[in-house]
């Protein structure tokens, strides 16, 4: 059990990110991915994750893609997007 109460000091994302990452190095053989990709969602960022990717790469991958998602959505948008968004 690990405590957590810091979110913005400790972002959730990267120490999950991390933490598998960890088990992926760790523990190649013994340690099942294949439901991890159900957490990400998203084929290429686990088949990155899998070969070793880092974190601000796998960052850098979901930002992108991200951005594209924003300006693809802007025109079905009820209402405008708030700026601090």
């Amino acid at each position: 059990r690990i405590p957590y109460d810091a979110r913005r000091q400790y972002p959730c994302l990267r120490i999950g990110m991390e933490i598998a990452a960890a088990l992926r190095d760790l523990f190649p053989n013994q340690w099942d991915s294949r439901q991890f990709l159900h957490l990400l969602a998203n084929d290429a960022a686990y088949d990155a994750f899998l070969a070793g990717a880092s974190y601000e790469e796998l960052a850098a991958m979901w930002q992108s893609d991200g951005e594209a998602f924003r300006v693809r959505r802007e025109p079905y948008l009820l209402y405008p997007r708030r700026r601090n968004n």
